[in-house]
């Protein structure tokens, strides 16, 4: 191996931790995203007397419909959700740290024990997919569409401690669920 060829190979080895760094800042960056909407929408900051309501709040100042704020919303309660559930596995507890939220919509259409299952799976053959995850996704939830009338009661707005009973309906804005 010469020189120029060593030197093009530290490069594109360089090149490729980089992009994973990048790569997980976007991640943080989406996920983030999520769970500011949720604290915005739990502790009702959006009650300023601008807004008429969480999904107006989210369509004036994000322009944001109604659907895509409920997801993002859904994805984040999803994700505390499985977090909760796998607590002292370190395997597990990664792969849920780095799922965004197209992944965690997905996961969001079933039972949480079975959306660990779901994403180890998907897991086993390189990184979980949203693609990956809804191949592996029973047939009657596959095709479910996630928006505020139809969020998974699994994925409702969790108290301050996520193992109480949940309510169904949103003590900030008193959206039902």
């Amino acid at each position: 191996m010469d020189g120029q060829e060593f030197s093009d190979r530290a490069v594109m080895a360089l090149n490729k931790n980089k992009l994973a760094w990048a790569e997980g800042e976007i991640i943080k960056s989406m996920n983030h995203v999520g769970k500011m909407l949720k604290e915005i929408h739990d502790k009702a900051y959006w009650k300023n007397g601008e807004y008429d309501s969480f999904e107006d709040y989210c369509r004036k100042r994000w322009d944001m419909g109604k659907s895509r704020s409920y997801q993002l919303l859904q994805a984040e309660n999803t994700k505390l959700m499985l977090s909760d559930i796998t607590k002292g596995d370190l395997n597990k507890s990664t792969i849920v740290e780095t799922l965004n939220a197209s992944k965690l919509i997905e996961l969001s259409k079933v039972e949480p024990a079975q959306a660990i299952e779901i994403v180890v799976e998907a897991s086993k053959d390189g990184k979980p997919t949203a693609k990956k995850i809804r191949e592996r996704l029973p047939k009657n939830v596959k095709d479910r569409i996630v928006t505020a009338d139809t969020v998974n009661p699994v994925a409702q707005p969790w108290p301050d401690n996520p193992s109480e009973v949940l309510k169904n309906t949103c003590p900030s804005c008193g959206h039902s669920f």
